[in-house]
């Protein structure tokens, strides 16, 4: 997920806003297209690892 992750969001800063997007919505399943399927408390943590994962350049910061 990782590598995919990183290839395709195309800039740190489309990345934080769609992580600030999703923090404010009470989140019972986060079901990503490549990936596995995280619930609640595990959604929380795939942001939290999302956040700090630095990814593509496709966008300017």
């Amino acid at each position: 997920m990782e590598g995919f992750q990183r290839r395709w969001m195309p800039s740190n800063s489309a990345r934080n806003d769609w992580v600030r997007r999703a923090r404010g919505l009470d989140i019972e399943l986060l079901c990503p297209q490549h990936g596995p399927v995280f619930r609640r408390g595990d959604a929380t943590r795939f942001l939290d690892w999302f956040e700090a994962l630095e990814v593509g350049s496709g966008v300017p910061d």
